[in-house]
């Protein structure tokens, strides 16, 4: 299956990331960007919401330890050590 078009519910998702569901609803509900927090993208399809893996990955991918998303990692010319 593409991964493009892969759908998780919100418990697999929260378990991908390390967190309750009850975490991912809060960012919905409150509006985690309105916090400064980073948002997990998410789909409304009907009153069920779902969570494309290919999102999640991004989204793991841009939030690393160090905070450097990795588009700016890139743009070290590739000499620069961690």
């Amino acid at each position: 299956m593409n991964t493009e078009y892969q759908l998780l519910t919100e418990k697999e998702t929260a378990r991908l990331l390390a967190v309750s569901p009850g975490t991912l609803r809060v960012q919905r509900c409150v509006g985690a960007t309105a916090k400064g927090l980073p948002m997990v993208p998410y789909l409304r399809i009907g009153r069920a919401i779902r969570y494309r893996l290919q999102d999640i990955q991004q989204f793991i991918d841009g939030h690393d330890m160090f905070g450097i998303p990795e588009a700016a990692e890139s743009t070290d010319g590739g000499g620069a050590a961690r």
